[in-house]
């Protein structure tokens, strides 16, 4: 059985409601992912074993609810068997890369920017890459079509991005590079959002489409990092003193396991740029209060207007079309 839950017709706001604001929630366990990893990061000298550590704490909890459950496992076959039987393409499992990368990226760039400008640097790009993608799944019943209003949404986001990193643009890179590999990072999530979506379509259970990805993205890590000369003694050494010094940081991986888990349940329901944008919406007023807590909000009216209008370009899109309003086949 495919489809949409069954809502009472009384109740129409709840099918819309309840996924957004699961994603709005994921989005700011994502800003908190992004402080928690980049805290790994500086301790450990590493942005691939940050990255790694991340992956692998995530992927074991993930292999505690997928196979402890007799649904998991049987989701897990399901998976297994549309892959073999080619209904579902190897490629989506390279969802692992993309969003592998993205934590790469997280770990080593949100020190030198700021929670609040990473978090704009990449939801932009989440906006574009949504707004692409969206007009492809609709061919196969997921996403919405590209109207008026969602073009001004996306172009409105990329106008806050610019106004974010105007007290940057008299400064040499790596700044500024830092800013547009973010930018592409974010193009690629929206791309791993489809992925995981059809992966979670599959074997109709979003934890075991968050494994697939979780699994993957954690033997890309181990084997890049092999190749690197990431596990010598010194480095390990650095890593483990970081993390008994400071337990929580490995709590990114829970947090990451979360957000891909939502972004499995969600994505079916809403398409992929309704999710981004509800994601984003969590995710910066977060990040703004991470970086005021911390006292690292530089150009601090700038990012904050930047994030005033990402929020506008949210409001936009979200009254463009109703997130259920697709086709089902």
């Amino acid at each position: 059985m495919t489809g949409t839950p069954v809502i009472p017709a009384r109740l129409p706001w709840l099918a819309a409601a309840v996924p957004l604001f699961l994603t709005f929630g994921a989005g700011a366990l994502l800003a908190w992912q992004s402080h928690v990893n980049a805290g790994l990061a500086d301790g450990s000298h590493s942005w691939l074993l940050a990255a790694l550590v991340s992956f692998t704490v995530g992927t074991l909890a993930l292999s505690v609810v997928s196979f402890g459950r007799a649904a998991g496992r049987t989701a897990m076959a399901r998976v297994l068997h549309a892959l073999r039987g080619r209904t579902l393409s190897w490629w989506v499992l390279m969802a692992g890369l993309l969003s592998s990368a993205y934590v790469v990226l997280q770990s080593g760039t949100v020190t030198t920017l700021g929670v609040a400008l990473f978090s704009l640097a990449v939801t932009s790009g989440m906006n574009v890459g949504s707004l692409v993608v969206d007009r492809v799944e609709a061919r196969w019943g997921i996403g919405l079509p590209i109207t008026g209003r969602r073009l001004l949404a996306v172009a409105v986001s990329l106008l806050a991005a610019l106004l974010a990193i105007l007290p940057q643009l008299g400064q040499q890179s790596p700044p500024l590079l830092y800013v547009a590999l973010v930018f592409a990072a974010g193009v690629a999530a929206a791309i791993q959002f489809a992925m995981t979506a059809r992966v979670s379509a599959a074997g109709a259970d979003s934890a075991v489409a968050a494994w697939f990805l979780f699994a993957v993205a954690a033997l890309l890590l181990a084997l890049l990092s092999l190749l690197r000369g990431e596990f010598g003694a010194a480095s390990v050494e650095q890593l483990r003193s970081t993390i008994v010094a400071s337990p929580g940081l490995l709590v990114g991986g829970l947090l990451g396991a979360a957000v891909v888990v939502t972004n499995a349940y969600v994505v079916p329901r809403t398409g992929v740029l309704v999710f981004s944008l509800s994601l984003i919406a969590g995710q910066l007023l977060a990040a703004l209060l991470i970086d005021l807590w911390q006292g690292a909000l530089e150009g601090g009216w700038f990012v904050t207007a930047a994030c005033a209008l990402m929020m506008l370009a949210t409001a936009i899109s979200a009254g463009a079309a109703s997130p259920f309003r697709r086709r089902h086949r």
